[in-house]
Formats: structure tokens, C-alpha cells, sequence
């Protein structure tokens, strides 16, 4: 992984995904490392997973998306609550626990950002759950969100960045794509 460049970073929305795609996805989402960290820690059965992954088909307040480097399966990134009218939404992503992926998490979420510029998510809604102390790090120190409340479990997080009242989105799109394509092949199948 010292070089990247010639690295292919993969965004595939799970409508386009088969069944033993989806299966893969499961497993990751089901596992130890992954539950701990998730709002719901519950195993999420095989039919409970399909029918799920189904229904995206007909929801646009959803979009879930396989990432993969060099079509290897790394990770998902989703956006929930999509609410076109305030242009907010429940931003969500896990990947996997494999050391020579550490660093990619950060460069596909933020490669997400282009999907957010395109479909005008402007304001994140994130929860981080309190004991999750290296989400908070990274939502706070990488991605400038701030917190804006908290109850017994989580902390209520948010950012502007891409207010378009504030910030240029065109050039920050050119500018992200730019940054990202010197490591990077990009490929959205959304």
C-alpha cells in the first residue's frame, strides 16, 4: 500500500449489488468489531439483511454504498434520513479492521464528499456513541464536525462546510477530485 496511485477506489450503491454481494456486506456488518461500534449492536439476520438491501430500490431517503479498493470489499459508506428540502442527512460508514487499509477510510469518506456535493447533502446529522472515543477523533479532528448535544449514550455531532451560502462547491468538488485522483482511480455506480 506505499503506493497508491495506481490504486482504484470504488463506490457501488447496494441497489446494483447481488445477493452474495450483499452476503459479504453482512458479514462485516455482523461482526464483533464492527457491532461494538454501531448505534444498534444487534447480529441482523440473513433475510432481515436481504429485505433490507431490497427496499432500497424504492427509498430515496437511503443510499448505502459498498466501497472497495481494487475491487476488494473495504467497507460501506450510507447516507439515511436524505431530506432533499433542508438538504440534512444521517451520515454512516464502517469499515474493515485490517491495518493495510487504515488510512483509506479517510480518503473514501472523503471521496463521499463529491456524492454529497452532487446530491446536495449539505448537513450531516452524525451520533457518535460515547465510548467510541476514535469516531469521535476522526468526525472532530478529520472532518471538522463539532458537537451540538448529547444524551446518555451518544454525542450529536454536525458541520457546515458545505453550505453553499458559505463555501464555493464547485471549486471544493474540482478540489477534492483533484486531491483524490493523484492516488486514486474513482468510480461512482450510484
Amino acid at each position: 500500500m506505499n503506493n497508491l496511485r495506481q490504486n482504484k477506489l470504488s463506490f457501488i450503491n447496494f441497489t446494483k449489488l447481488k445477493d452474495d454481494e450483499l452476503l459479504e456486506i453482512l458479514k462485516l456488518r455482523n461482526s464483533e468489531y464492527i457491532r461494538h461500534k454501531m448505534l444498534s449492536s444487534k447480529k441482523i439476520s440473513l433475510e432481515e439483511h436481504l429485505s433490507f438491501c431490497h427496499s432500497l430500490r424504492s427509498d430515496s431517503s437511503r443510499l448505502y454504498l459498498k466501497v472497495l479498493l481494487n475491487n476488494n470489499f473495504i467497507g460501506v459508506i450510507d447516507f439515511q434520513n436524505i431530506d432533499e428540502h433542508s438538504h440534512s442527512y444521517i451520515p454512516g460508514d464502517y469499515f474493515v479492521n485490517d491495518e493495510c487499509y487504515k488510512n483509506i477510510a479517510y480518503y473514501a469518506i472523503l471521496a463521499s464528499t463529491i456524492i454529497c456535493i452532487d446530491k446536495k447533502y449539505y448537513y450531516p446529522k452524525i451520533s457518535v456513541k460515547k465510548d467510541n472515543l476514535q469516531a469521535l477523533i476522526f468526525n472532530t479532528m478529520k472532518f471538522s464536525n463539532y458537537i451540538t448535544g448529547e444524551n446518555e449514550d451518544c454525542y450529536f455531532l454536525t458541520n457546515d462546510s458545505l453550505n453553499p451560502d458559505k463555501v464555493d462547491l464547485s471549486k471544493l468538488r474540482e478540489a477534492i477530485i483533484s486531491e483524490l485522483t493523484k492516488q486514486f482511480e474513482l468510480e461512482f455506480i450510484l
